[in-house]
């Protein structure tokens, strides 16, 4: 779910989605809107908390929010595309190659040199 959202931002859409999964660490600091749950999930059992709304209410909130404000509609959108920089392919061969401990990173700029699959083994 998290890629949506990533693919979503890179284009500039402001995205609004549940504070849940691992959403809040992909968007968080993005300036997404996030809204709460309206349950809580024990094994099987779901029980809508009391002392919130549902969370198409808050949806439908958000989105109209983003609709009659335009400016913050774009502001979110310029911070979207920013932080789906930190999922680039780029950064996450960086990553990688700090992780491992091997190679340099590819300069900015030069992501086409990045092999887009794994070599075939001999």
């Amino acid at each position: 779910a998290g890629i949506t959202a990533i693919e979503a931002m890179a284009c500039g859409c402001p995205v609004v989605a549940a504070r849940s999964g691992g959403m809040p660490e992909y968007l968080e600091g993005s300036g997404a809107l996030l809204v709460d749950r309206d349950e809580i999930v024990y094994g099987t059992l779901t029980a809508p908390l009391p002392e919130a709304k549902p969370m198409t209410e808050s949806l439908l909130e958000a989105v109209h929010y983003l609709r009659i404000h335009p400016r913050i509609r774009a502001r979110i959108g310029k911070a979207g595309v920013e932080r789906a920089q930190a999922f680039s392919r780029q950064a996450y061969y960086e990553h990688f190659c700090r992780l491992a401990g091997v190679g340099a990173p590819v300069p900015a700029g030069t992501e086409e040199e990045l092999p887009s699959e794994a070599p075939a083994q001999e």
